[in-house]
């Protein structure tokens, strides 16, 4: 039989078998996965080493690699997150809305699982064990195809949700992955629309095109931006500049991480200069708007270049950023907004309002760090109070 036809059709069973089971079922599965993770980590552990030591050899830079790399301290939290996930209320079966028509006839919407969800990623291997549980909590099948350069991982993180959730009593083809790196299966897959009810891409702007493009099912093709902090001159200057410095420094080669720096023209003469000598210490590097340049700030001392007007519009997943600096901030924001996540730092409740109404992105936080533009933060904020109590099996 096909390879993929083979893992299609035993998705459409598992996927049958997953949609009427009980939501106790599937917490234990998800409790138990979070239980495999933490006692399986010097076999995650040995098989990360394999693509780690794959990736140097390849010449991956620094930023690419730490995407990939699994250490015990991301494990347990790839545990914990698991738990997080199993302790979300049950979508399954939940009621929307209901209403009556004139004519006495009760119409009411209610939450169902789509299917078989097929997620296609790159070089992150704790998203293999992300898409899993967030399948399993929402009783869909899931078909993955994680990035060659993780392979090793992600095919060892996926046995042990397989073995995990067989031990609760699912099948284990709730949960699949291709285990060939054969890149043409991905134009395959994409094709699979018999079987896959909807297509989640996981990566880059080339692969979210393709799947835009190619796929013959739904496809969720999102989650592709660019991160800007905004600093208003009436903000405080030390916050600015510890929140700057964190959110570029502390993991650069994460999503959530500061790709653009827009900064008030009024502000150059006051936060500029502390907001540059924090970032150079940290041996930040990339361009700058000419207008700095031109005024010779701190910015052209710290090894900046002029920048392409495009450059600002960029996703970087490394130590390079780029300033640039407003001078009629509203016109010039509405033009350069992200689409994952913008912060900013002011004070004025205006300013407040016109962030949240007229700048085109995907979120927008104030005062705080970009690191809390996370999934995670948005999943709790929507947890019962029970989740407090919900302790990492052991």
């Amino acid at each position: 039989m096909d390879y993929l036809k083979d893992i299609g059709e035993s998705a459409k069973k598992a996927a049958r078998a997953l949609s009427t089971s009980s939501a106790q079922l599937r917490h234990q599965a998800l409790t138990n996965i979070s239980k495999h993770l933490l006692d399986s980590q010097g076999q995650i552990l040995e098989k990360n080493i394999l693509d780690i030591e794959n990736a140097k050899n390849s010449g991956q830079s620094e930023a690419f690699i730490d995407r990939l790399l699994l250490t015990p301290e991301r494990l347990e939290k790839i545990a914990k997150d698991t738990i997080n996930v199993a302790s979300l209320p049950d979508p399954i079966g939940e009621d929307i809305e209901t209403y009556t028509r004139p004519n006495g006839i009760t119409l009411t919407r209610k939450r169902v699982p789509l299917g078989v969800i097929g997620v296609i990623y790159e070089s992150r291997p704790n998203i293999t064990i992300d898409i899993s549980a967030l399948c399993l909590k929402s009783g869909n099948a899931a078909i993955l195809r994680g990035g060659s350069e993780s392979f090793h991982s992600n095919n060892i993180l996926a046995e042990i949700v397989q073995a995990a959730i067989t031990e609760v009593g699912l099948p284990k083809e709730c949960v699949q992955i291709l285990k060939d790196t054969d890149r043409a299966l991905v134009g395959k897959m994409l094709q699979m629309n018999d079987y896959i009810d909807l297509m989640i891409p996981r990566g880059g702007l080339e692969l979210v095109s393709r799947v835009s493009k190619e796929a013959s099912m739904p496809a969720i093709t999102g989650g592709v931006g660019v991160c800007h902090i905004y600093v208003d001159a009436t903000s405080s200057i030390d916050m600015a500049t510890k929140i700057v410095y964190n959110a570029k420094v502390q993991r650069p080669s994460v999503c959530n991480a500061l790709d653009t720096l827009i900064i008030e023209s009024r502000a150059l003469g006051t936060h500029l200069n502390s907001i540059a000598k924090a970032l150079a210490g940290a041996n930040v590097n990339g361009s700058t708007d000419a207008l700095v340049i031109k005024n010779d700030t701190p910015m052209d001392r710290v090894g900046l270049s002029h920048a392409e007007e495009t450059k600002f519009d960029t996703y970087v997943a490394n130590v390079e950023r780029m300033c640039k600096v407003c001078g009629d901030f509203l016109d010039e924001l509405v033009g350069t907004s992200g689409t994952t996540g913008d912060a900013k730092f002011h004070i004025s409740s205006y300013l407040k309002q016109f962030f949240n109404n007229e700048i085109k992105n995907a979120r927008s936080i104030t005062n705080v760090d970009k690191a809390l533009i996370e999934l995670g933060n948005f999943y709790h904020a929507k947890m019962s109070k029970e989740l407090e109590k919900i302790k990492t099996p052991t």
